[in-house]
This record gives C-alpha cells, sequence and structure tokens, in this order.
C-alpha cells in the first residue's frame, strides 16, 4: 500500500489497486474481506496546511454525499463510511467504475458510432445528475471529465473498459468544492 499521510485501508479491508490522484487527494480501490469493491479517498499529505485543506475538501465532499443521498440524487457516489486516519479522515465510498479517459482510449479509434453512444450517455447521465443536484440546492463546483467514472452495467467485464458503452451507469465523483444546500453561498443561478 503506498503510503500517504499514515492512511491504510480499514480493518476488513485490504488494498487493491491506485485508481488515481488529484491535487490533494488519493484514490484506491480496496475490497471487503467479501470481496466487494469500495473506493477509499484519503488526502496526499498527512501533515501541514495542505492535510488540513485536504481533511476540509473531505469533510464538504462528505457532507454534500450525504445530503445528496438525502435527496435521492442519482449518479453520485455512495459515502458508506468515514474512516478515521491517524492525521486524517478518509472516505468510504462505492461504486468502484472506470474513468472516462480509460473507456474514451478503450474504443477503437475509428469507432465514431461507439464513441457518439459514450458522449450520448456521459452528457444524458450527468445532465441529469445536475439537474437533480440543483434541484435539490448542491452545487458540484468541479464538473470536468476527470471526475467522470463509468460502472459496467451488472454481468458486464468488472473493470475492464467499458464494453458497452450505453448500458454503464456515469457517476460524477469529487464533491469537494461543492457547495450544499445548508451554505449560504450556493445560488440557483449557478450550473
Amino acid at each position: 500500500l503506498p503510503e500517504h499521510g499514515g492512511f491504510t485501508p480499514p480493518p476488513g479491508y485490504t488494498y487493491a489497486r491506485l485508481v488515481g490522484e488529484g491535487g490533494f487527494g488519493v484514490v484506491s480501490k480496496v475490497e471487503r474481506s467479501d470481496g466487494t469493491p469500495y473506493a477509499l479517498k484519503w488526502a496526499k499529505d498527512g501533515t501541514g496546511a495542505a492535510a488540513e485543506a485536504a481533511g476540509l475538501e473531505e469533510s464538504r465532499e462528505a457532507g454534500i454525499l450525504t445530503e445528496l443521498a438525502a435527496a435521492s440524487v442519482p449518479g453520485v457516489p455512495t459515502l458508506v463510511a468515514t474512516v478515521p486516519g491517524a492525521r486524517i479522515t478518509g472516505l468510504l465510498m462505492s461504486p468502484v467504475g472506470v474513468p472516462l479517459a480509460a473507456a474514451l482510449a478503450a474504443l477503437p479509434p475509428d469507432d465514431d458510432g461507439a464513441r457518439m453512444a459514450l458522449a450520448r450517455t456521459v452528457l444524458e447521465q450527468v445532465a441529469a445528475t445536475l439537474r437533480a443536484a440543483h434541484a435539490a440546492g448542491i452545487l458540484h463546483g468541479d464538473v470536468r471529465p476527470s471526475n467522470i467514472i463509468l460502472v459496467p452495467a451488472a454481468g458486464t467485464a468488472g473493470e475492464a473498459p467499458v464494453p458497452v458503452v450505453h448500458d454503464a451507469a456515469v457517476y460524477l465523483i469529487d464533491w469537494g468544492h461543492g457547495e450544499g444546500a445548508a451554505s449560504s453561498s450556493v445560488s440557483r443561478d449557478c450550473t
């Protein structure tokens, strides 16, 4: 397990692989003892101002994910638990998906039909997620391709690049820059 701030998976979970890294955080796939996969997100640097900023972002993200679940907003990760670490708190989330860039890279470069199907799937599902979140007074604050994952439909190849893009569920991740309904700075005019 790569060490970032002294963080390790919680008891009953094992490290599977690194999923990705952002400006402040690291996401790894961990598996529960029964084999169920989860995404575990924590701060890269467990010390100083960077850890404090990452901790505040993860705290905000945990609150927003809770609000999104209460509002039944589709296409967002489920916060399973917060996981106390040595100096920081991690977020245990479900599902683990395929980054949009990996799904695009897996498509044949000359298959415009598959690329259009993926674009349509992503745009429709992300738009539905944002509409529902905005209706609940919640803003994402950082919508970009790297914050979009695809989760293959049940019964398709686990983590292989999404083989049937029109059957994939699209998730908008990384809500740490967002604003929740409880925040006074949320504006219904923002998109």
